[in-house]
C-alpha cells in the first residue's frame, strides 16, 4: 500500500503486520478482563488492578517531570541545579 506523507513523499505501509499489531494491543486487555471476570473476588481483582495502573503512572509521570526539570537545570523545590 503506497501513502503519500504531508511532505509529499510516497511511502510503503506493511500491511501484514496489522493483525499483529492489533493482537499485541488488544490480547492483553482482553485476557485481563476474562481473568477478573471469572475470579471469585472479581471487583477486588479490578480495583487493585486499577490502583496499580493508577500508582504506576503516578510514578512514572512524576519521575519524568522531575527528569525533565533537571534536564533543562531546574529544580521543583529549593535552589536551581547546577
Amino acid at each position: 500500500m503506497l501513502l503519500q506523507a504531508t511532505s509529499g513523499r510516497l511511502g510503503i505501509v506493511n500491511t501484514g503486520i496489522l493483525p499483529l499489531a492489533i493482537t499485541m494491543m488488544a490480547g492483553p486487555q482482553i485476557m485481563s478482563a476474562i481473568v477478573f471476570v471469572t475470579s471469585e473476588r472479581a471487583v477486588k481483582n479490578s480495583t487493585a488492578f486499577v490502583l496499580g495502573v493508577l500508582l504506576a503512572t503516578t510514578i512514572g509521570v512524576a519521575a519524568l517531570g522531575r527528569a525533565a526539570f533537571a534536564a533543562r537545570g531546574q529544580c521543583l523545590i529549593g535552589r536551581p541545579l547546577r
